[in-house]
């Protein structure tokens, strides 16, 4: 069985004050995984926040987690 490819859009939202990650979905539609307020990544610092950012991303990919042994 093949695997599904997962690509992923970061997206910091000026005006919702928000940092968005999404799933993008075969047929170009996104599928919302978190959100968070500007405030809460600022207050993580950026090592923390960018930690985080990469853990989403890598535990929505099943080759990621096969990889890891997730």
């Amino acid at each position: 069985m093949r695997e599904s490819k997962y690509s992923h859009t970061i997206r910091f939202d000026d005006e919702t004050k928000t940092v968005e990650i999404c799933r993008i979905l075969p047929n170009g539609s996104n599928v919302l995984l978190t959100q968070t307020p500007f405030e809460n990544a600022r207050s993580k610092g950026f090592e923390s926040f960018a930690s985080e950012i990469g853990e989403v991303l890598l535990l929505d990919s099943p080759i990621a987690r096969r990889i890891f042994d997730l």
